[in-house]
């Protein structure tokens, strides 16, 4: 199945707090697909692609699916796409290798990724082990200068009191040359996405974008993948299901939970966050009652509006799912 496959290489540096407070005081090294998602649709609003009503943009959400923003790197033209572990079973341990070591794996470059999907499982070299990725013989050596987090002091300006400033810890994460974050979305949807990743692109993604940060260039390149048939699936972005009766159909069988919040970032409710929502976090596995052998996508869309807001806020659910093949079935959480 041919994906587009959005690539934002970033100018500037990046913050995205990976608690539910909105804290600077650390960031992720990756973007949710809910963050995007309310990125694409304020940026469609503002150039009057998308109409400024609370009902049509929950139904663009709702027909918007994606992927979160993952790593890439671009080495001698050739691009290297890192995807999400999936949630199941660890390889079994190989010689030196710790299971410590393997579970700390966040992310696998696509072709051993492809493999780990098509067999349920992932013959590991050690070699190819840098810290939180599993790559191919030419990243190895690249990846700890592509990705690098860094401490910046900065001052805090309460929001909704009136406390004296204070001095504070701020990591930001910084992108070496040719090295950037990716997601994934329907050819359908790449004309919407590409006129909002326009705006964003010198308005910013992330936290204090009113100080330069998250700036990018983006590219959009097809990208093939296969999949196997399998009535086991796991998710590309984070998911909300829409009712319990989903989870009998699509029942959660290693998974990891979320809880999405933060403040909003519009003028006029700045000082607002937005309501809670917990959510199934990206690489979670589930078994379906039918076997699937294409990409599919599903999730709700939820109105997190807070008191005194001056319109509806909405956090999206919607996620790209794909099939996998899992050689135990033992359901357990982390």
């Amino acid at each position: 199945m041919e994906l587009c496959a959005f690539l934002l290489y970033f100018r500037s540096p990046l913050h995205i707090s990976p608690r539910p407070t909105g804290q600077l005081t650390e960031t992720e090294g990756f973007i949710h697909s809910d963050t995007l998602a309310s990125a694409i649709a304020w940026a469609l609003v503002a150039i009057g692609y998308l109409e400024d009503d609370s009902e049509r943009v929950k139904a663009f959400l709702e027909d918007l699916p994606l992927s979160s923003a993952f790593p890439f790197v671009k080495y001698k033209e050739q691009l290297y796409y890192f995807l999400p572990k999936p949630q199941s079973v660890l390889p079994e341990e190989n010689g030196a290798i710790s299971f410590k070591t393997l579970k700390k794996l966040q992310w696998i470059a696509l072709e051993p990724w492809q493999r780990w999907i098509q067999e349920g499982d992932l013959s590991v070299d050690e070699q190819l082990i840098q810290g939180r990725y599993y790559g191919v013989s030419a990243q190895a050596v690249l990846l700890s200068q592509c990705f690098r987090k860094e401490d910046h002091m900065r001052v805090q300006l309460a929001r909704a009191t009136y406390r004296d400033p204070e001095l504070f810890h701020s990591e930001l994460l910084h992108f070496g040359e040719g090295c950037g974050l990716f997601f994934l979305a329907p050819k359908n949807q790449k004309d919407a996405i590409e006129s909002a990743l326009e705006v964003l692109q010198d308005n910013g993604l992330g936290s204090d974008r009113t100080v330069g940060y998250g700036t990018f260039n983006y590219e959009t390149r097809n990208l093939s993948l296969s999949f196997p048939s399998s009535d086991y699936v796991m998710n590309l972005g984070v998911f909300l299901p829409e009712t319990k009766e989903t989870l009998n159909n699509l029942k959660p069988l290693q998974y990891q939970v979320l809880l999405r919040s933060g403040w909003i970032t519009r003028e006029g409710m700045l000082n607002l966050r937005r309501n809670s929502l917990y959510m199934f976090a990206e690489g979670s596995c589930f078994k379906l009652q039918t076997p699937q052998s294409q990409l599919f996508y599903q999730g709700a869309v939820r109105d997190v509006t807070p008191p005194n807001a001056k319109h509806p806020i909405y956090r999206s659910g919607n996620a790209l799912f794909v099939p996998i093949k899992m050689k135990n079935h033992e359901s357990f959480s982390i």
